[in-house]
């Protein structure tokens, strides 16, 4: 069996071609004023998660804090979000959703309910649930101690790793 069919890096390839088809047919997100795929992503973060701080935010995406600031200044830009004091530490403010950030999610959500009721009838329902208790399984995979060990073992260590790959 070759790299490219093997179960798992099939699953991977599929994810990373699915999650740029995501952003290709979603671009721009219906519902309203211009709003980008990462932007759209902090306001839901922020729906889903409350008031946090742009490290907050950028480790739960596991991206740069400085990709979460940028979006985060264009976002306050359009009074979509507001800072709030931090009682945890006075430097890192919380960002909060306003109330017209909601109206612009929420314009957004309703438009792709119907979507994703559309899209949802050409699969079985539970086709869909296996898919999200393996992805699920996955995302938790990333965030174990044996992940870790793994990646310390062939990234952080690089020394080490490019001497398995010589001859």
């Amino acid at each position: 069996m070759s790299f490219y069919d093997a179960p798992l890096y099939r699953v991977f390839w599929k994810t990373r071609r699915l999650f740029q088809r995501l952003g290709t047919e979603f671009q721009p997100v219906p519902g309203g004023a211009p709003l980008s795929a990462p932007q759209r992503a902090v306001l839901e973060f922020l729906d889903r998660g409350g008031a946090q701080t742009v490290p907050e935010l950028a480790r739960s995406r596991s991206v740069s804090r400085q990709h979460i600031q940028s979006s985060v200044n264009e976002l306050a830009a359009l009074g979509w979000l507001e800072t709030q004091p931090n009682p945890a530490h006075r430097r890192s403010p919380l960002i909060a959703l306003t109330q017209s950030g909601q109206g612009r999610l929420a314009a957004a959500q309703a438009i792709e309910a119907s979507i994703v009721d559309a899209i949802g009838q050409h699969f079985t329902e539970d086709d869909l649930i296996v898919t999200a208790r393996t992805l699920a399984a996955l995302e938790k995979f990333f965030d174990s101690t044996a992940w870790t060990e793994l990646r310390r073992r062939y990234f952080d260590d690089k020394e080490k790793y490019h001497d398995q790959l010589e001859p």
